[in-house]
C-alpha cells in the first residue's frame, strides 16, 4: 500500500496520547508535518510502514511519536513521575525492560535520536539508552542492564553487546530503522539483517529513509509485512527551500576562493569534504586564515566530535568542516550554507549534504566547488537532483585566467596549498656529484 502526503491540524487528531502533545509543543512541534502526519496513524494502529522523505522532513518524530506510546501502552507505564505515580503492574526488571529498538548508522545521530526521545518522554516512567561505537563499552552495557524501555544505537555496537549477551529481546515490540539508504551505502545490511532475525516474531517495523535502492527495498520484502509505504517527497529531489550556486574551479584556487568570495558576512557555515585528510587540510587553512572553525571525522574521538558539534551549535566556531558523517539527520537549526569543497560522487551525497541548510527555516543555500576535470560529473549530479542552475565563473578564478592584479590577499591569510608526493618522484637529501648514480642513498667518495 503506497500513500502521498498527509496533513493534519495538530497531534492529537492523529490519535497522539495528550502527555506527547505537550512534550512536542515543548520542544516546538505543535502542527504535524507531512510526514508525520502521513506516518502516525498506520503507526498506532500497529502497521509496518515505510516512510521516504529528504532529509530535514521531520522523520525522527514520525517514528518516535508512535514507538513511545506504543512501549508506553504495552508497559503500562505511569503518566507522572514528577508527582510519585507507581506503576500499576511491576516493571520488567534489567535488560527484559527494552521494548523499543532505533538503528541508526552514525554515533552523532544516535545522540540527537536519544535527546529528542528524552524530550518526548518528559512526565513519563521512561528511560532512553545510547549504545555507539569507538565509546567506552561499560557504562553502555550498564545502562542496558539495569533497565531502559528504549536503546537508540548503531548496528556495530549492538553486534559487541549481543555477542556478550546483554540484551534480552524477550519483550521488544517495535524496531525502527533511521537512514536506512545511508546504512546501507555503510556497508551495514549484513548486520541489521542478522539483528533483525533474533529479534522476537510479530514486532512491528517502521523504515525510514531519504531513497529507497534495491538493498533497502530487499531488507523490507524480508522483514516487514504488508508495510504501509508514504512518499512525501520525490525520490532524488532536493529542499525546495534551497538555492544551488555551483561555480567552476581550479583545485588550487578552492581555498582563496571560500576566504575571499564565499565565507565573508556568512554565519554557520557546513563544509563537507570527500577524506579525512581533506577535512584536516581545510580545517589548518581555515584557521591559519583567522576563522573560527572545527572539524569532525572517523579518526577524533567521539568526545572531540560531541564538543566539536556543541560548539558548532552554539555559535562559538562558524564553520564546521566534515566528511559524510554529518551528512545524514543531524538537525542544526543555525546551518544557512553548506559548501561542497569536493562534489560527492553520488546524487544522494548531494541531496543529503545540501539538506542541512535551511533546517531552521528560511531559505539554504548550497554551494559547489567544482574542478574542471569534474565537470561531466557535476552534470549527472545536477540532472539527478533536479538542480538547473548553471555553472559559474567567479572572476579570477576561472580556469586557466591569470590572476589579476590587485587580487593578492593580505598576508595574514595567504595559506599553503595542498600537495600531493606522487610516487618515485623523491628527492636526494644533498646534491649528486658528476659520475654517481642515484639510488637509495650517495656514497661517500673514497678518501684520497
Amino acid at each position: 500500500m503506497t500513500r502521498k502526503n498527509a496533513n493534519a491540524e495538530d497531534f492529537a487528531t492523529l490519535g497522539v496520547e495528550t502527555v506527547l502533545v505537550n512534550n512536542l509543543g515543548s520542544a516546538g512541534a505543535t502542527v504535524p508535518r507531512p510526514i508525520q502526519a502521513a506516518a502516525i496513524p498506520p503507526a498506532l494502529d500497529g502497521k509496518d510502514v515505510i516512510g521516504i522523505a529528504q532529509t530535514g522532513r521531520g522523520k525522527t518524530f514520525a517514528y518516535l511519536v508512535p514507538m513511545i506510546q506504543r512501549i508506553v501502552e504495552e508497559a503500562e507505564i505511569p503518566k507522572g513521575r514528577l508527582h510519585g505515580r507507581k506503576p500499576k503492574k511491576p516493571l520488567a526488571k534489567g535488560a527484559a525492560r527494552l521494548r523499543g529498538l532505533v538503528l541508526v548508522p552514525t554515533r552523532e545521530l544516535a545522540f540527537q535520536v536519544a535527546k529528542e526521545a528524552e524530550l518526548l518522554t518528559k512526565r513519563l516512567r521512561f528511560t532512553v539508552a545510547v549504545a555507539v561505537g569507538k565509546s567506552p563499552i561499560g557504562p553502555q552495557t550498564k545502562a542496558i542492564t539495569d533497565g531502559a524501555e528504549l536503546l537508540v544505537a548503531t548496528p556495530g555496537r549492538v553486534r559487541e553487546l549481543g555477542e556478550k549477551s546483554v540484551f534480552d529481546w524477550c519483550n521488544l515490540s517495535v524496531a525502527a530503522i533511521d537512514e536506512a539508504d545511508r546504512m546501507m551505502d555503510m556497508g551495514f545490511l549484513p548486520q541489521i539483517e542478522s539483528l533483525l532475525s533474533e529479534l522476537p516474531a510479530g514486532r512491528q517495523h517502521l523504515l525510514f529513509s531519504a531513497t529507497m535502492p534495491k538493498q533497502v527495498e530487499r531488507l523490507s520484502a524480508r522483514f516487514l509485512v504488508e508495510p504501509v509505504r508514504l512518499e512525501v517527497d520525490p525520490e532524488g529531489s532536493t529542499a525546495a527551500n534551497l538555492k544551488h550556486r555551483p561555480i567552476v574551479v581550479p583545485g588550487l584556487r578552492k581555498i582563496p576562493l571560500l576566504l575571499e568570495k564565499v565565507l565573508p558576512r556568512r554565519k554557520g557555515v557546513l563544509v563537507f569534504c570527500r577524506t579525512r585528510r581533506r577535512v584536516d587540510f581545510v580545517a589548518k587553512a581555515l584557521r591559519e586564515a583567522g576563522i573560527a572553525c572545527d572539524s569532525i571525522h572517523g579518526d577524533r574521538s567521539q568526545s572531540a566530535r560531541r564538543q566539536a558539534l556543541s560548539d558548532f551549535t552554539d555559535g562559538q566556531v562558524e564553520v564546521l568542516i566534515s566528511t559524510d558523517v554529518a551528512a545524514r539527520g543531524l538537525h542544526i537549526e543555525r546551518v544557512k550554507t553548506v559548501v561542497h569543497y569536493d562534489i560527492p560522487l553520488e546524487p544522494d551525497g548531494y541531496v543529503h549534504r545540501s539538506g542541512r541548510a535551511g533546517h531552521g527555516g528560511g531559505r539554504g543555500t548550497a554551494v559547489a566547488l567544482v574542478m574542471p576535470t569534474e565537470r561531466n560529473l557535476w552534470r549527472k549530479l545536477a540532472k539527478a537532483c533536479e538542480v538547473n542552475e548553471s555553472l559559474e565563473a567567479v572572476e579570477g578564478y576561472e580556469p586557466h585566467a591569470k590572476k589579476p592584479s590587485g587580487t593578492r590577499p593580505p598576508k595574514s591569510r595567504r595559506v599553503r596549498h595542498e600537495t600531493v608526493r606522487r610516487k618515485g618522484r623523491s628527492r636526494a637529501s644533498k646534491p649528486i656529484a658528476k659520475g654517481e648514480k642515484p639510488g637509495s642513498g650517495v656514497k661517500r667518495r673514497p678518501s684520497t
